[in-house]
C-alpha cells in the first residue's frame, strides 16, 4: 500500500512540475511558420476524441499589411483521406486587437460528418474569408496562411485522458491537491480498517 502510494505521489508531482510532459505538443502552423508568414491560425488543442469538440482559435495577423476587419474566420472538414466533407462551417468575425491578434471560440459537433465518413478520422482545417471580395484567403497566392489542422476521431478513453490533462495544464496545482487529498483518505481509511480488525 504504503509503494503504490508513494509511486502515486512521485508520478503526481512530476506531472505538475512537467506541465503534462507526455501529453505536450507543439502547433503546426507555429512549426511551420517563417518570417514569410502573413496570417498565423493556431488552436489551443489539434487532438479531440468527441463528436462534440471546443476549441480556442487565434487569428494572428503576422502581418498587419493584410488585415482587414471585413474578414471573417471559418472552418472545413475532410475525411483523412482529403475528401470534402463540409465546405463551410461556422463564419465568425476575426477583428484584431491592437496587437493583431484575434481570439475565437469554436463549438463544432461533427456527428453529421462522420456518419458521412463511417465514423472514421476527421480533418477540421480553419480558413479565413474576405466577405467584400467573396474569396477564401487560403486561395489567395498574394497571402500567406499557416493554419493549423484539428483531428476528431471518438474514443471515450482518450477523450478522458484529453479532459483530465487539460485539467491539469490550468489548474495543475488544485488537481495535484485534490488527487493527493484522496490518497490520504485511501491510507486513513486502510489504517482504520486493519485497526479494527487487530481489535475485533
Amino acid at each position: 500500500m504504503k509503494r503504490v502510494c508513494l509511486v502515486t505521489i512521485l508520478l503526481l508531482v512530476s506531472c505538475s512540475v512537467f506541465g503534462g510532459y507526455p501529453f505536450a505538443f507543439q502547433n503546426d502552423a507555429a512549426c511551420a511558420a517563417g518570417t514569410d508568414v502573413d496570417i498565423l491560425l493556431t488552436v489551443d488543442q489539434q487532438d479531440f476524441y468527441a463528436q462534440q469538440i471546443r476549441c480556442e482559435l487565434t487569428v494572428q495577423y503576422v502581418s498587419l499589411a493584410v488585415y482587414d476587419p471585413n474578414i471573417k474566420a471559418a472552418y472545413h472538414v475532410y475525411g483523412e483521406d482529403g475528401t470534402l466533407l463540409l465546405f463551410e462551417g461556422e463564419r465568425q468575425n476575426a477583428i484584431a486587437d491592437e496587437k493583431g491578434i484575434s481570439r475565437l471560440i469554436y463549438d463544432i459537433d461533427v456527428s453529421e460528418s462522420l456518419k458521412q465518413n463511417d465514423g472514421k478520422k476527421l480533418k477540421i482545417v480553419f480558413d479565413l474569408i474576405d466577405e467584400t471580395n467573396a474569396l477564401w484567403l487560403s486561395e489567395n497566392p498574394h497571402i500567406n496562411i499557416q493554419a493549423d489542422a484539428v483531428y476528431v476521431e471518438p474514443n471515450g478513453l482518450k477523450e478522458a485522458l484529453r479532459i483530465i490533462n487539460a485539467a491539469m495544464k490550468k489548474q495543475t496545482f488544485a488537481f495535484v491537491a485534490n488527487i493527493l487529498v484522496f490518497v490520504c483518505f485511501v491510507i486513513v481509511g486502510g489504517y482504520i480498517i486493519k485497526n479494527k480488525k487487530k481489535i475485533f
